[in-house]
């Protein structure tokens, strides 16, 4: 008895196009507090800790 199987989906989200893709991972040190004050600053804003924290040098280097 011979069934054809399918094949399997893949898993996880699509690959990024070229040039968008993230490949250095930055680390910043904080304390527990400032964690929290950069976590719920990042919810209000509806973005991430990253996004809240590379913003002010994306938009400063826009006007270079």
């Amino acid at each position: 008895m011979s069934t054809k199987r399918k094949p399997k989906a893949k898993m996880g989200r699509p690959p990024l196009p070229p040039g968008t893709q993230k490949a250095i991972r930055l680390g910043v040190r904080a304390t527990k507090a400032e964690r929290k004050m950069l976590e719920a600053e990042a919810k209000k804003q509806g973005c991430t800790i990253s996004d809240l924290l590379m913003r002010p040098w994306r938009e400063g280097r826009k006007g270079r």
